[in-house]
């Protein structure tokens, strides 16, 4: 059972970010700036499948009284972890995954993470789900 927290090993540095430029951004999702347009230096989830990325999270709100599964809508301030090596997400994961403890793990382009296809490995997942067949937590050991 994966906890109901983001952090789940290691102390992410964190940042009190921009507000969201999308709505439903879920704390464990892979975030990273809007590069152009009207809405630069806000956040978004990262949108390339596969792609490299800085190790970055959106985080839950425990402070506020919001929970793991609160989302961020537009324009809502959004808590921003940074995460490095030898440290644990409790990242998100889509339906259609089959994952076991060591698969390597990549951007599946929605700001969830999949088992690495030919992508840029991001972290390894830390604990067998088996097959998702819904939005589902996996604790994901960054590299």
């Amino acid at each position: 059972m994966v906890a109901k927290v983001i952090i789940l090993q290691g102390a992410p540095r964190e940042h009190e970010g921009a507000s969201a430029s999308e709505a439903d951004i879920k704390p464990g999702m892979l975030i990273e700036p809007v590069p152009s347009g009207d809405d630069v230096g806000k956040w978004q989830k990262h949108a390339t499948a596969g792609g490299n990325s800085a190790r970055i999270f959106a985080g839950d709100r425990l402070e506020m009284g919001n929970d793991i599964d609160t989302v961020y809508e537009i324009n809502d301030r959004v808590k921003v972890l940074y995460f490095g090596q030898t440290q644990k997400v409790n990242a998100l994961v889509g339906s259609g995954q089959n994952l076991v403890k060591g698969d390597m793990m990549e951007s599946a382009g929605n700001g969830l993470l999949q088992k690495l296809t030919t992508g840029v490995p991001l972290g390894q997942c830390d604990e067998t789900l088996g097959a998702v067949t819904v939005l589902s937590r996996c604790p994901v050991a960054i590299i």
